[in-house]
């Protein structure tokens, strides 16, 4: 690939003829970005340093990073141990309760200690909202946002993108904003123009909703 200027300042991405002959592929960048294997389960540092989240039945749900569960054991070890069961063994963090109520005291309780003592970063960005833990589409647990990703559950999203047709050139022109430098997570960095999870009990469309007034002011005679 190579970059082509024009002359009125634009630049374009354009596929030569090598790319052609080479059969270039952009799964191949992917491939760099993203570099885990499939049998990631199979390596030294994964046996070592990654255990297996489970609900209470053994359905596997996340995977939590040794030094995250250290951080638990340290900063709030009796209700760490109320919430889950450890078999070091096996590597696996199971969840004890077999009541969805019950698991949601519990585990709002270790993100409060956490979020008051724990020296990692990411559970300082409380966030007053829960992500849903899903098993057979129903929920199995709420989290604290911020809690999600120290206990590596699945999270989701809606992420939403505008352009406009320039009335001259007649070329789509992308609007991209920058985040916030008082975010929580990945401030001043470039962004979708409306995004944020799904916290429970929102769906889908009514997360788009309810971002595109808190991110873009939109009316909702523009829906």
């Amino acid at each position: 690939m190579k970059v082509q200027g024009s002359a009125n300042g634009w630049e374009v991405l354009v596929r030569t003829d090598d790319d052609d002959r080479e059969g270039f592929s952009f799964l191949d960048i992917m491939d760099r970005v993203d570099p885990l294997p499939e049998n990631f389960e199979n390596y030294d540092n994964f046996k070592e340093g990654v255990y297996y989240m489970c609900t209470h039945s053994g359905t596997k749900i996340g995977f939590v990073l040794k030094f995250a569960i250290n951080e638990m054991k340290t900063v709030c070890r009796e209700i760490f141990e109320k919430t889950f069961q450890l078999d070091e063994l096996s590597h696996v963090l199971k969840f004890r309760s077999e009541d969805f109520e019950l698991r949601n005291k519990l585990i709002d309780q270790l993100a409060h200690k956490m979020y008051q003592k724990s020296s990692i970063s990411g559970v300082k960005g409380w966030r007053n909202e829960k992500y849903a833990i899903w098993v057979d589409r129903k929920p199995y647990a709420l989290i604290e946002r911020a809690m999600a990703g120290v206990l590596g559950i699945i999270t989701y999203g809606v992420h939403i993108n505008g352009y406009v047709l320039d009335p001259k050139s007649k070329r789509i022109q992308f609007w991209i904003p920058r985040r916030s430098e008082t975010k929580q997570t990945w401030p001043l960095m470039l962004d979708n123009i409306i995004a944020g999870g799904l916290g429970y009990p929102y769906g889908i469309y009514e997360t788009v909703l309810k971002e595109s007034i808190e991110e873009a002011n939109l009316e909702k005679k523009y829906y």
